[in-house]
């Protein structure tokens, strides 16, 4: 029997939008362009644990920047990527796993949302085959409205003023576009093909509350002053007045600033139909800029230590899955490249890293039997270290570390001498 499912207009503008474009020019920044306008876009790439940020981070900018693993929470500090193509900067940042307070393993992991109040446009990655239970959909509320008060560059408000030759009295109806995108991931993993509809239609209805009490809030600041708050997502699916809402403020309001839904499989990379519409979508959304983050060619702001560090994370999480401690820590003892002096190219590479942890079981879990799951991790992370680099010798040396002092391990001084 066929079912006729009436569709709403957020849903029909997005899969129009989606469409437009098959393939992505992907060629690189060319110094021989005659001094082309530079642009760029700010990006923040958030959601819950686990949902594959950084596997979309790792396709957006076709490296390998940060850690990936089945493991949650595998992010644990705020990674910056960039990718240039043609006179276009995107500039990536890659946050933990938004958590609440009630929840996080390390509130550390709170603060990192912090900057999704300075970038231009944020991308919301969802785990399309994840229920949506009530928890998963109040992190996502709140993850929307920071999305909403976000202001992005200085520089691209004053370039907007300055290219008004005289006051307008419509700026407030004319400006008003998405801030943020839902990225459905893992789509390949989702049967029949029909529930990924009943999710994007399930997310776009929290999203359109979201607009609609932003707008709301906006005005009864600019009325009584009030601060900002932390709305729940019961008072905001709860009010009253977001049923009152008239067809113009849908017209005007909401359906300007309703968010696009790219449907992709990370795992796919640029292969992904779903990840060349995104990387298209980002390139279109830049604005001009007076200058650049990161030189052309520079892919992440990581130090190569730095790099290094996720790479043999990324190892470790993958060998240990369930049985590594969220308490561990990584060290550099020794780093040194030899280089060739002719063509400036790698040799060798030799580092040294301490694992360092705060209990003998973790030092045994980690160490394996005989030693061979640190051998394993080591080898693994030598070959994508070859990659990255460029050098077919590469001299990595892990060594797992516990310190000696009881008072250093019961305070998590993970300063080992």
């Amino acid at each position: 029997m066929n079912v006729t499912r009436t569709l709403p207009r957020w849903i029909v503008r997005t899969r129009t939008r989606t469409r437009r474009s098959q393939c992505v020019i992907c060629r690189p920044f060319a110094t021989s362009d005659p001094s082309p306008k530079r642009r760029r876009l700010d990006i923040a790439i958030v959601g819950l644990p686990n949902a594959g940020k950084s596997q979309i981070l790792n396709v957006l900018t076709a490296s390998r920047i940060s850690a990936v693993s089945p493991k949650r929470h595998t992010t644990v500090q705020t990674v910056l990527g960039a990718r240039t193509l043609q006179n276009t900067q995107l500039l990536f940042v890659d946050t933990p796993g938004f958590l609440r307070h009630d929840d996080a393993v390390d509130r550390d992991l709170m603060s990192s949302t912090a900057h999704v109040s300075q970038v231009d446009f944020t991308l919301l990655v969802v785990d399309a085959a994840r229920r949506l239970t009530t928890d998963v959909q109040e992190s996502l509320v709140r993850l929307m409205l920071q999305a909403l008060q976000t202001e992005g560059r200085l520089e691209g408000i004053l370039e907007n003023d300055d290219n008004d030759d005289e006051p307008s009295t419509t700026t407030a109806t004319t400006v008003l576009k998405p801030k943020f995108a839902v990225v459905l991931n893992k789509v390949d993993l989702v049967y029949p093909k029909v529930k990924l509809l009943d999710v994007a239609m399930e997310i776009g209805a929290l999203a359109e509350e979201c607009i609609c009490y932003h707008h709301l809030e906006q005005q009864q600041e600019e009325e009584e002053g009030r601060s900002d708050s932390r709305p729940s997502l019961e008072s905001i699916l709860s009010s009253s007045s977001l049923s009152t809402r008239t067809p113009q403020q849908l017209d005007t309001i909401i359906l300007p600033q309703m968010p696009m839904f790219f449907y992709v499989s990370a795992l796919a990379r640029d292969k992904d139909p779903g990840m060349q519409d995104l990387l298209q979508f980002l390139l279109e959304e830049a604005t001009n800029c007076d200058e650049w983050e990161l030189d052309p060619y520079e892919l992440t702001n990581l130090s190569p230590e730095e790099r290094v560090a996720e790479i043999v994370r990324e190892q470790l999480y993958r060998a240990l899955h369930q049985e590594l401690p969220y308490q561990l820590r990584q060290k550099n003892r020794f780093w040194h490249i030899d280089t060739d002096l002719k063509t400036g190219v790698p040799r060798r590479i030799q580092i040294w890293q301490d694992i360092i942890v705060m209990t003998a079981s973790h030092r045994d879990i980690v160490r394996g039997h005989q030693g061979r799951t640190l051998e394993h991790i080591r080898l693994r992370a030598t070959k994508e270290l070859q990659k990255l680099f460029q050098c077919t010798v590469v001299d990595l040396q892990l060594h797992v570390k516990l310190p000696k002092s009881k008072q250093q391990r019961r305070s998590r001084d993970w300063s080992i001498e």
